[in-house]
């Protein structure tokens, strides 16, 4: 949680605890004042990865859309940058090599929620033996790269 409390700060996004959000929208983030708002009461994992997505919503400069397909997109894009910001690669090798393709099971080990494990999981380039995390186009162009 410290981690995302000093990125938050980096980023001069400032956040706070409320009871008026709907516990199936448990956070929201406001671009207009660059303020998140969390659930009060929610479980260490929720509030860990809600926040995270918040801030993912953040760090992509996301507004809110009238139009459902750029709303669906941004969310996707919220959870894979909470993903990578709260999953260690060599910690998801490790997960994965254990629990195989039960991602409920990854998240839990790894203390993110299943969507957060499963948006880490979608968002891996493999190829052969190799798995790429974060890749671009050019040569040496990853954030990380495992042996599968």
């Amino acid at each position: 949680m410290r981690r995302l409390i000093d990125e938050s700060r980096r980023m001069g996004v400032t956040w706070e605890f409320t009871n008026d959000l709907d516990p199936r929208h448990p956070g929201k983030y406001a671009e207009e004042v660059r303020h998140i708002w969390l659930l009060d009461g929610m479980t260490y994992t929720k509030t860990l990865c809600t926040f995270a997505h918040e801030l993912g919503h953040a760090a992509l400069g996301h507004c809110h859309s009238m139009f459902d397909h750029i709303e669906a997109r941004q969310e996707r894009a919220a959870d894979e940058w909470a993903a990578h910001f709260l999953i260690d690669p060599d910690e998801y090798r490790i997960a994965e090599a254990k629990f195989g393709t039960q991602m409920d099971w990854i998240g839990q080990e790894l203390g993110v929620l299943q969507r957060i494990a499963e948006a880490y999981a979608a968002s891996l380039n493999r190829l052969g033996d190799m798995i790429y995390v974060g890749s671009r186009m050019g040569d040496g162009q990853w954030a990380a790269r495992i042996t599968a």
